[in-house]
């Protein structure tokens, strides 16, 4: 019997490479299971790019109607990774989790999530929160924070702790050269104010023209992210950083980590981006632009500051970071695969 599943979230297909590492993990674990599936996914996004990276998945233009037809035709309504559990960057998360929640209780449908995070315990006992937590038939989290956080208010035995869907994907990827004295920025950003662009030019100017990649995941340019930040420098630190090439339309994944390369240091502020970083042998440091970074920070043993405010504090944290073990990563991509099997076996006696 082949089972469907109905993939809850509709920022695939939005432009980071982040969610994509995630789907393509949980691809592969699919194409591996024991247990025949067909997976559907709807995005408001860019649908093209999705279907050439993952032919396998049914995507659909999203609109209420068709997740309405969508949804009542599958077996399973599966919130795949990211920081679903989240209201520090607005309530957008936290609405779309009950509009779901909702739906899934008007056609019968079990609502499961798969390698997921929370950026706080608040998140999860907001009132939209806590209904989902409650409703929610399964929930296997990528962090040890997140499991505590949600088995405080989901039922006894729904919360598991497994990891991201991204140890996967890059455990079985080759590592890049190591590229010496090279040093690696991803600044994608919560808000304004965590790190002072002025106190990070000022460390810029210190280094040799061409030693600084300036790293990319989110390919779109908003306030706060990758490229906005880079557009918000001087043209003269502009000149002397390696901008890292991202094109989301036809990029992928494989691209996206052969132009991420192996710099000796990175230090990131991304979830994701720091998984990359650990998996190709960089010296890895954390700038927390939200508390979701709390598990990784945690998992990986790795420096963190919650924000720069000048020269001196951005040199500290690039001159603490440390390579994360292999065996560490590799324990990581075992609980990822566990957490996989245990999903598919519970999705065969539904």
């Amino acid at each position: 019997m082949t089972r469907s599943i109905f993939f809850g979230h509709d920022f695939f297909g939005a432009g980071n490479f982040g969610d994509d590492l995630m789907l393509e993990g949980f691809v592969r674990c699919a194409a591996s299971a024991g247990v025949r599936t067909t997976i559907v996914a709807g995005t408001p996004h860019d649908i093209a790019s999705q279907r050439r990276r993952f032919p396998t998945i049914r995507w659909f233009v999203d609109d209420p109607e068709v997740r309405d037809e969508q949804l009542r035709a599958c077996d399973v309504w599966l919130g795949l990774g990211d920081t679903p559990f989240q209201n520090e960057s607005g309530p957008w998360s936290l609405d779309h989790l009950d509009r779901e929640r909702e739906r899934c209780q008007r056609f019968g449908k079990p609502m499961v999530f798969l390698g997921v995070g929370c950026d706080s315990p608040e998140a999860v006992r907001d009132l939209r929160g806590r209904r989902v937590a409650e409703t929610a038939t399964r929930i296997w989290t990528r962090d040890a924070r997140s499991a505590e956080a949600l088995g405080d208010v989901a039922a006894s035995g729904v919360v598991e702790l497994g990891s991201d869907l991204a140890h996967i994907t890059l455990g079985t990827g080759r590592r890049p050269a190591p590229e010496r004295a090279l040093l690696g920025i991803l600044l994608g950003l919560q808000r304004a104010g965590i790190v002072d662009l002025e106190a990070l030019e000022q460390s810029l100017e210190r280094r040799r023209r061409g030693s600084t990649r300036w790293l990319v995941q989110e390919a779109r340019s908003f306030p706060c992210t990758e490229r906005w930040n880079y557009a918000n420098l001087s043209e003269r630190t502009r000149g002397a950083l390696q901008l890292m090439p991202l094109d989301y339309s036809t990029d992928r994944s494989i691209d996206f980590l052969a132009y991420f390369g192996a710099p000796e240091t990175v230090v990131s502020s991304r979830y994701h981006g720091a998984l990359v970083a650990a998996w190709h042998g960089c010296r890895v440091s954390v700038i927390k632009r939200s508390d979701k970074l709390d598990g990784i920070v945690s998992d990986f043993e790795v420096p963190a500051v919650s924000r720069i405010t000048s020269a001196a504090e951005f040199d500290a944290l690039a001159q603490r970071a440390v390579p994360v073990d292999r065996a560490r990563l590799e324990t990581l991509r075992q609980r990822a695969a566990t957490m996989c099997d245990a999903f598919f076996a519970w999705l065969g006696e539904t």
